[in-house]
């Protein structure tokens, strides 16, 4: 495989693992509860965008009840699409009166949920939970596509035993048309209600009854959700290919700019080209004729010294005294 179709491949699964992420929003998040009691409104778009999770972080880890908590939040949906509101986590006081914390839903023509409280998981742990599950349990659908989202939490302080937990998934559906081929139904042979082909195993219920893009509403004693094992997997595979050819991106790039690797086919031998037999033979000519033009002395030079000596016995001695002054 070339490696422009790995890099392609590469930014793809990239791509579609960022588009299986939802958009995070936190309760205590003024975008959802506002801080002066207005109602704040979330819009859910399509495809990718079409679902996202609200959850309670720890706003309620350490729970005085000092004052009452209350927070009302829309969530809409684009053009004709419908909105389904599932509750994967929820952990609210209750007593033999009814329910003391709660979380509420309202319809766009007013009709209202019921007010949920108690335990409530999206997934259970054993079969038997399963097979007793109410179809309806903590999922809400409004065909208006405006529902409205009540949660009070009463000034009660929480109990050493006592614990308070939210989280919510909202998504947009549409029916089930021709032209929508990347939209999948939440119900078997049925047409009216299709959500995003994407949030199909996705570890999260989208759907409004049975946990039907799951598959099952059973999860592992273990505490695992038995579509997160296949994620985690992808997710791993992807960064770990990705990650591999950066490096070897990189080291090829350290390599030619330390000019350890090039690319042409004079490299590959290992050793520098070799100069033409021509021009060798050339050279060889003529450092012959230079030889033959200026021969080696066969003797070193005599030293200055003497040279000047024998010089000084040639030349004429001066006259005697004698001869120029004789005897008187």
């Amino acid at each position: 495989m070339s490696p422009s179709k790995i890099v392609r491949n590469v930014i793809m699964l990239c791509f579609l693992n960022v588009c299986l992420s939802y958009e995070h929003y936190a309760l205590s998040s003024d975008r959802i509860c506002s801080l002066v009691g207005k109602k704040r409104k979330i819009k859910l778009k399509e495809k990718a965008e079409s679902a996202v999770i609200i959850k309670e972080t720890r706003s309620f880890d350490d729970w005085q009840g000092i004052v009452e908590y209350r927070c009302r939040f829309e969530v809409i949906s684009e053009d004709e699409d419908g909105v389904i509101a599932v509750i994967q986590n929820l952990s609210f006081r209750f007593d033999e009166s009814g329910c003391i914390d709660y979380i509420q839903f309202k319809r766009k023509d007013g009709s209202k949920s019921r007010k949920y409280c108690g335990q409530i998981h999206s997934f259970r742990q054993t079969q038997e939970d399963v097979e007793v599950l109410e179809e309806d349990i903590g999922t809400v659908l409004d065909p208006g596509g405006e529902l409205d989202t009540y949660i009070y939490v009463a000034n009660i302080k929480l109990k050493p035993n006592e614990k308070l937990d939210l989280e919510l998934v909202y998504t947009s559906y549409r029916a089930c048309l021709r032209r929508h081929s990347t939209y999948q139904s939440c119900v078997p042979y049925a047409s009216d209600v299709c959500i995003w082909r994407g949030l199909f195993n996705d570890s999260y219920v989208n759907c409004h009854m049975n946990c039907f893009d799951e598959g099952s509403c059973f999860k592992s004693q273990g505490g695992t959700r038995i579509s997160d094992v296949g994620t985690r997997v992808t997710i791993g595979a992807v960064t770990s290919i990705l990650v591999a050819f950066i490096l070897f991106l990189t080291c090829l790039w350290l390599l030619r700019r330390g000019k350890k690797l090039c690319w042409s086919s004079a490299c590959s031998s290992g050793s520098r080209p070799t100069p033409p037999i021509s021009r060798v033979e050339m050279h060889s000519d003529l450092q012959d004729e230079e030889m033959r033009t200026y021969p080696t002395p066969s003797a070193p030079p005599e030293p200055q010294e003497s040279a000047s000596v024998t010089i000084a016995q040639d030349k004429d001695l001066p006259p005697s005294y004698e001869s120029l002054f004789p005897e008187r």
